[in-house]
This record gives structure tokens, C-alpha cells and sequence, in this order.
């Protein structure tokens, strides 16, 4: 059962002239709640703050904390989403700058997923299309989320759990509903950089962090697709799951168009070690069950 909050208030409702709903003007955060609590607030807050000053959109914190801990707290665990929309009357594109935001809190129960995506790990496939368009603004989690829609279509319709977006010039940017990380053969681990159309999302910003306190270089840049065929290791991040390891990557062999897989030992040394740095709560517990399937 979803609950919604709109500026505090529970089961109230958003105008239809809000400038979220209309144009995607505004931000979000889609967090984990766990024994009542958001995890990992602090950055998840840091990070919507910093998205809603690139679109010009005041953030009343005064309210909106004691907004998200009274829904954390009625939810117990699931799934929260901050979102915040631009404020303004009248019509049109043209924003007020800077404007006070509409605070939406959505919680729900956690989608089920089997065990085995975080124990036997996922199947990824390439999808070409649609593609991320890297700009100032796409490594923010703004409300316009139309590619990761058809994306996520898309791989509802194929035998893959989650897929592999590219950007505008071919190269490997994020996963439909995830970032995505490698270890190569000098065994440093690489993810897109935001300047490929990566999110910079909080779960990537840990791992990479946890990565370089353990002395392993982290590379944030460019990927080619070949980069990715010939990993050692893959797996995919995002704030709800944790961590999922890839235990197979499918895609059209440019010569033939024939379909190839690359299989991937599972888990490998360097995503073992980022599981234990990460503990992520829902990680452990799925873990733990996929153990005894």
C-alpha cells in the first residue's frame, strides 16, 4: 500500500498544475527505510539539496526532516521518495528563479525480488536504445525519467533482470535503475563518469569511497562496451538493493548481430569486498536467504 504526504499533510492530494507533474520540474530522492529510519539520510539529504540548487528550488528542511522521519517511522521499512517540485502559480515553461517547493513523500512496501539477484547474481543486457543524453544536469535526479521508463520496459520484455544504457556517443552510462561498476585486469574497479551520463548517485559515491580507503584504484570515466565484455567482475548499485552482482552481460555481436553472453564468476573477490564494506541492511538480509535456497 502506498502513502502519500503532500507538505505534511498524510493522504493529500498534488494539483494538477504542478510543475512536477507537468514538466518534470523538480527533484527526488528514493531512499531505504530500515527499523524506522532512512538509510544513509545525511547523504541522501547532502544530495537533494545539491540537485534542487541546480534547478533553483528552495528547500525548507525545518519542515521537510520532520516530514520524512515521521513517514520513516509510520513505514518501518520500505521504501521512501522525496520529491520536490517547483512552487509557482500561473502557466507556462518559464520558471520563477529561485521558488519554494512542493515537499511529496511517497512510501511503499519493497518490491520482491528473489534471493538469488544479490546470492547468484543478475543477467544484464545491452540496450541501444533508448540513450542517455549527458548534460549539466543529467547526473541529478531530476523528475524527468522518460528514458529509464522505456528502459525499464524494455527489459521487462527480455529474460534480463536490469540493463546497460548508453549515451549519445556509444559508450556504456549507467543501468536502467542502477549505476554500474567494473574491475578490469589491472583489478581497479571502474564505473561511467558523470560526464557520460552516469548518476551520481549516493550508493556509487560509497563504494567508490570504501574502494579508495582500501587502496584500490577507482578510475571514473569513459567505458566502451569492449571494456565491459572483457571485465573481470561486474555489478550493479543503487540505493534500495545495494548491490547485485552481474553474472552474465548479453549483447549483439557487432559483426554478425548474433547475440553473445559473457559470463562472470560470481561473486568475485573485489564485489565481495564491496559487499562487506557497503552493509546495506536489505544486501545482508537477501544474502542470508539466497544462502539457504
Amino acid at each position: 500500500m502506498t502513502t502519500c504526504w503532500v507538505n505534511g499533510v498524510e493522504n493529500a492530494q498534488v494539483p494538477a498544475d504542478d510543475r512536477g507533474l507537468q514538466f518534470g520540474d523538480g527533484v527526488f530522492r528514493t531512499c531505504l527505510v530500515w527499523d524506522g529510519r532512512v538509510h544513509e539520510l545525511e547523504m541522501q539529504l547532502d544530495r537533494l539539496h545539491r540537485d534542487a540548487d541546480l534547478l533553483g528550488i528552495r528547500v525548507d528542511s525545518d519542515r521537510l526532516l520532520p516530514e520524512i522521519q515521521t513517514a520513516a517511522e509510520a513505514l518501518g521499512e520500505g521504501v521512501l521518495k522525496i520529491m520536490l517540485t517547483r512552487l509557482q502559480s500561473g502557466r507556462g515553461y518559464r520558471p520563477q528563479w529561485p521558488a519554494d517547493a512542493r515537499r511529496v513523500l511517497l512510501t511503499a512496501p519493497l518490491a520482491e525480488r528473489e534471493a538469488g539477484c544479490w546470492s547468484r547474481g543478475i543477467g544484464v543486457c545491452l540496450l541501444d536504445h533508448p540513450r542517455v543524453q549527458a548534460s549539466r544536469i543529467s547526473a541529478s535526479k531530476h523528475l524527468n525519467r522518460l528514458v529509464q521508463v522505456l528502459a525499464q520496459r524494455a527489459v521487462d520484455a527480455s529474460a534480463a533482470d536490469e540493463a546497460v544504457l548508453l549515451n549519445e556517443q556509444g559508450r556504456v552510462a549507467s543501468g536502467s535503475m542502477s549505476t554500474l561498476f567494473l574491475v578490469d585486469h589491472a583489478n581497479a574497479l571502474r564505473t561511467p563518469g558523470v560526464g557520460e551520463g552516469a548518476l551520481d548517485g549516493c550508493t556509487r559515491t560509497l563504494v567508490m569511497n570504501q574502494a579508495n580507503a582500501r587502496g584500490v584504484p577507482v578510475r571514473e570515466g569513459a567505458i566502451a562496451l569492449d571494456d565491459l565484455a572483457a571485465a573481470q567482475e561486474v555489478f550493479v548499485v543503487n540505493s534500495l538493493v545495494g548491490l547485485w552482482p552481474v553474472r552474465q552481460f548479453s549483447h549483439p555481436d557487432p559483426g554478425t548481430g548474433q547475440i553473445v553472453t559473457r559470463r562472470y564468476d560470481v561473486p568475485g573477490p573485489m564485489t565481495a569486498e564491496c559487499v562487506t564494506a557497503l552493509a546495506h541492511p536489505l544486501l545482508q538480509r537477501m544474502l542470508a536467504a539466497g544462502d539457504r535456497c
